[in-house]
């Protein structure tokens, strides 16, 4: 009697449960609601409905200005879940989302157009609306300033040259091709490669190919980069050594710096030859100052300092004399020769050479100024003539 009253209590149940059908669900999730400028988020989609989906299921990306949405796949993810006792069929949808700016971050609800066969046997067509999501987006201290970056927990950097040589030559060229491979995130994500610049080398670079895979969710990414270095000028050159800085969502910032290579050119470098051009004209310019000093006519002063030195007085009066009428006029520089007791001495040292009919008594001559054999005298008097050259 009780396993009878028990089986028409489950056919009962059974029932009931087949004559209420469940209605079809969006489940909208995210795996966060604080990410990084610029690091992935996986928006997941998830349809249920009672029955099973017979037709492909339509939907749009929402257009946004501080980020970018992509789907991660355009297939979607079957599967199934019990709910009340019953198999439900489930289709998942994954959306990455990129945030590019930081603060509060809304993404508005999504559309899906649905088609299943519910258990009644009986195609549906049904539009589902999802929830809005709220994100707030930050920057790390660390990467303030920093211009490009990738955040990834895996990143990796490959850098290979070819025609390289001990020795170069204007006009050689070497090819250099750089790789970037990336975890979680989508090849658009990973910046553009940009070379140092080297003074006397023409860098031309290629188009970057770029290229994502997706393998049972894990998303990778690779950008590959070919670049031709041509050598223009002679010189000693360092080429490579950038920096490629990303961010570990766990460990913080990284930094990847490509290695360096060192180019000998032959020839004289454009620099060498400036300074080559510079010593010429330095030496150029001291020979030349030589020769002018060496054949420019002493000046008066410098032939009165002379005359004086070697105790030629003639001509050392003939000389101020000169020196004065140059000056000031002959007439006016003889009075002016006159005015001073140094002056005076003058006179009288042109009379007593040049044998005046003028009495020299009580001149400085006859005191004693100029006397032979009188050392101190003749020092005295020198030294006043001196003064008269200044």
């Amino acid at each position: 009697m009780n396993r009878f009253v028990g089986g028409l209590l489950i056919l009962l149940v059974s029932h009931l449960c087949h004559a209420t059908p469940i209605s079809p669900q969006l489940i909208t999730t995210a795996d966060t609601h604080h990410p990084v400028v610029g690091q992935q988020v996986v928006l997941s989609y998830e349809l249920v409905v009672d029955g099973f989906f017979n037709g492909p299921t339509r939907f749009d990306l929402a257009s946004l200005s501080g980020a970018r949405l992509a789907k991660r796949s355009d297939f979607a993810v079957n599967g199934s879940i019990r709910k009340q006792g019953r198999s439900l069929a489930t289709q998942r949808w994954e959306v990455s989302l990129y945030p590019e700016k930081t603060g509060l971050l809304d993404i508005p609800a999504m559309m899906f157009n649905i088609e299943y066969m519910n258990n009644e046997g009986k195609a549906v067509k049904q539009r589902l609306v999802s929830d809005d999501i709220q994100f707030f987006v930050y920057l790390p201290d660390e990467l303030q300033g920093v211009n490009s970056y990738i955040v990834s927990p895996d990143v990796k950097v490959s850098d290979r040259w070819t025609g390289q040589k001990n020795q170069y030559e204007k006009g050689d060229v070497l090819v250099r091709q750089i790789q970037i491979e990336a975890s979680d995130v989508q090849s658009i994500q990973i910046p553009r490669f940009i070379p140092l610049p080297v003074d006397g080398i023409k860098i031309i670079p290629q188009e970057a190919q770029l290229s994502d895979t997706n393998d049972r969710g894990q998303q990778r990414a690779s950008m590959t980069q070919r670049l031709s270095y041509v050598i223009t000028q002679a010189g000693n050159y360092r080429i490579g050594g950038e920096s490629l800085y990303w961010w570990n969502l766990e460990q913080g910032e990284q930094l990847s710096v490509f290695p360096t290579e060192e180019i000998n050119v032959n020839g004289l470098s454009p620099r060498s030859v400036y300074v080559l051009i510079i010593v010429v004209f330095l030496l150029l310019l001291l020979s030349l100052g030589g020769r002018y000093v060496a054949n420019r006519p002493p000046s008066l002063k410098a032939k009165l300092t002379c005359a004086l030195r070697s105790g030629d007085l003639k001509k050392f009066v003939s000389l101020l004399y000169q020196k004065t009428d140059a000056e000031q006029g002959s007439q006016r520089g003889c009075r002016q020769l006159k005015l001073t007791e140094s002056k005076r001495v003058i006179a009288d040292l042109f009379d007593f050479l040049y044998a005046r009919p003028r009495s020299i008594q009580g001149s400085a001559l006859s005191q004693g100024r100029i006397k032979e054999g009188n050392n101190q005298s003749t020092k005295k008097l020198t030294k006043e003539l001196g003064q008269l050259i200044k």
